[in-house]
C-alpha cells in the first residue's frame, strides 16, 4: 500500500514574543519556581559555593600538564635497561585500598 504525502503544506512558526506566556512545569508553583525572567529586562544568575570552588579548581589544574613527561620517559628508560622492578607487595595494597574506596 501506497500512500501520497504531496499534500502537506508548510507552515512558517510565529516566533513573536506577542504569543509567549510564562511557562509553569508541573510542581514548580508549589516550590516557588518561576520561568519569567526579572523585571527589569535582565537575566540573573547564582552559583553556589560548590560551583564556584570548582571552577577555581578547575582553572588552578588548567595549567598542569596532564602528562609528566620526564617521568614517562625516566620509567620507559628502566623498562628498556631492565632496571625498572615492581614492588609487588606494595601495588597489592594499592590495589586493595583502591577497591575499598570504591566500595
Amino acid at each position: 500500500m501506497v500512500d501520497k504525502i504531496n499534500t502537506y503544506v508548510a507552515r512558517s512558526l510565529d516566533t513573536s514574543k506577542a504569543n509567549s506566556r510564562p511557562v509553569e512545569h508541573k510542581g514548580q508553583a508549589d516550590r516557588g519556581v518561576s520561568t519569567q525572567a526579572p523585571k527589569g529586562g535582565t537575566d540573573a544568575v547564582s552559583l553556589t559555593d560548590t560551583a564556584t570552588n570548582l571552577k577555581r579548581i578547575e582553572l588552578s589544574l588548567s595549567d598542569v600538564p596532564e602528562v609528566n613527561r620526564a617521568r614517562v620517559e625516566e620509567i620507559r628508560q628502566q623498562v628498556q635497561s631492565g632496571e625498572y622492578k615492581i614492588d609487588l607487595p606494595s601495588l597489592a595494597d594499592k590495589l586493595i585500598s583502591m577497591d575499598k574506596d570504591l566500595g
